[in-house]
């Protein structure tokens, strides 16, 4: 298997334990074509943010106060939610990791849109997949407003039936987001595939019953999402097309 940074039990992904094996394997084994409602991660899936996330939270951490000798590799902050990434890397305190993300969030919030393009096929891949019948959801850990301006910002809104984001604090882990989109939309989770890519997506779907098409775009790490237990992993969005229609 496939050695990736992850996070101990205390980083809230899904508060529901381990997902089995038999059934990540149920769910991994699932052919995504078949699912009619279709959720898409934002950052580092439809929309290509790690650059401007890394950058902004290396500001945020020195400005802190942190050294940059102990920086390490801030492509691990990409993912998990915040104030709680920083707690999961960094070994800061809750409240140090609140402080971090005021500052990250002040710096971030800033950005204009050149620091955060759609990935190349995007926009064409979603016309295509709600041309084809499909149902459309972006279900993201990113916070609520931010990820509403955004994908306001890029056009896509008349895409989706649903925006759904994190809303501190009961609903900040992939598992809360996918089941408060499972509730909003009257769905079955056989209804549903999750496209992410992070592992984070893969396991917080597999808490609630949905498998995951990984999106390896340029932010996972190697090997992370097929050992995640992805249904399916997609080089790019046209070959996102490909697995989804």
């Amino acid at each position: 298997m496939a050695q990736y940074w992850r996070p101990s039990a205390q980083t809230p992904v899904s508060s529901a334990g381990p997902v089995s094996e038999g059934k990540l394997a149920q769910l991994s084994a699932v052919d995504p074509r078949t699912r009619s409602t279709l959720l898409f991660d934002w950052d580092g899936t439809l929309c290509d943010t790690r650059a401007g996330i890394v950058a902004t939270a290396r500001t945020a951490l020195l400005r802190w106060g942190m050294p940059e000798a102990e920086l390490g590799d801030l492509s691990r902050l990409t993912g998990p939610t915040f104030p709680y990434a920083f707690s999961e890397v960094y070994g800061v305190s809750e409240e140090e990791a609140r402080e971090i993300s005021a500052i990250y969030h002040g710096i971030y919030d800033e950005l204009g849109p050149e620091a955060r393009p759609l990935f190349p096929g995007v926009r064409e891949l979603l016309e295509r997949l709600a041309a084809a019948g499909k149902t459309l959801v972006v279900a993201s850990s990113k916070r609520q407003h931010k990820l509403d301006a955004m994908v306001d910002e890029a056009g896509l809104r008349e895409l989706f039936v649903l925006v759904v984001g994190a809303i501190h604090p009961t609903r900040v882990n992939k598992q809360q987001v996918i089941g408060h989109v499972l509730d909003e939309l009257g769905a079955r989770a056989g209804d549903c595939v999750m496209i992410g890519d992070r592992f984070y997506d893969v396991e917080g779907a597999a808490s609630v019953g949905v498998p995951c098409v990984g999106a390896d775009f340029g932010t996972s790490q190697p090997g992370e999402l097929a050992a995640a237990g992805a249904c399916a992993v997609a080089r790019d969005a046209f070959d996102l097309a490909r697995i989804l229609l």
